[in-house]
């Protein structure tokens, strides 16, 4: 297995970091691996959720392409439906 070191480390997160690992009874390493990974599968998720919306945005705006409704035609509308 490949190593990291990580410096510049903000000793709130150390000492939450060292919390977590009593906690759950994993070395600080296995607790900093796991957080790793737990936070890119957050990532990863949350990536993949935009891009779906963003696809359906894009479908949703080529299958609306040529719809055009003008001012007027808005404004008659709203008049048409006060009287």
């Amino acid at each position: 297995m490949a190593s990291l070191q990580i410096e510049n480390v903000p000793e709130s997160l150390l000492r939450s970091l060292r919390e977590a690992a009593a906690r759950s009874g994993r070395t600080m390493n296995e607790q900093v691996v796991e957080s790793l990974k737990g936070a890119l599968e957050v990532v990863q998720r949350d990536r993949a959720w935009v891009e779906e919306r963003l696809a359906a945005a894009a479908a949703l705006r080529e299958s609306m392409s040529g719809v055009w409704i003008t001012d007027d035609e808005i404004r008659a509308a709203r008049d048409e439906d006060r009287a």
